[in-house]
């Protein structure tokens, strides 16, 4: 037993040679919390795909159907707006409220109001209105508020990936 490291001749330069076994990959994956975030990140991902391909078919749609009827120059124009909202808040806000709430405030912040904003884009009062550019305005902004949501849920998702720093992090 001479757990002193340099067994390998590499004289103390970290991981099993320091006398730590690793635990088998099997049994990194199967730990808690890892099996959950991984489960989270994929429907998170499957909430913000379909959010990628659903908000542009309902702008799309016609009014008969619910729908906003925009053009697709009319869409274009409204993606675009909700873009800039993104990258203003991935840019300004993001990385300070992951800091300020941590990494499982952030995901239950961001999902909550991803929730909430989906449900405002379908419930606003811009949906009705007359002019095609109320109507793109107000999905746009609501578009790049819920999308930005799911930004923030997505960075703390992916962070708690990183395990062993996510606990650093979270301690």
């Amino acid at each position: 037993g001479d757990n002193g490291g340099g067994g390998n001749g590499g004289g103390g330069s970290g991981g099993a040679a320091d006398g730590a076994a690793r635990p088998p990959l099997s049994a990194v994956l199967c730990s808690h919390p890892l099996p959950l975030v991984m489960v989270l990140r994929a429907a998170h991902g499957c909430a913000l795909f379909a959010a990628f391909d659903l908000v542009p078919l309902w702008c799309m749609a016609s009014r008969y159907a619910g729908g906003l009827a925009l053009t697709e120059e009319q869409l274009g124009t409204s993606l675009a707006a909700g873009a800039v909202v993104q990258v203003v808040f991935t840019s300004l806000a993001m990385g300070r409220l992951v800091r300020r709430l941590g990494l499982h405030a952030s995901l239950t912040a961001g999902c909550t109001a991803a929730a909430l904003l989906t449900l405002c884009l379908l419930a606003s009062p811009s949906a009705t209105a007359e002019r095609w550019w109320l109507r793109a305005l107000g999905a746009s902004l609501v578009y790049g508020l819920q999308t930005s949501a799911m930004l923030l849920a997505g960075t703390a998702l992916v962070s708690m990936s990183n395990l062993p720093r996510a606990l650093e992090a979270e301690s």
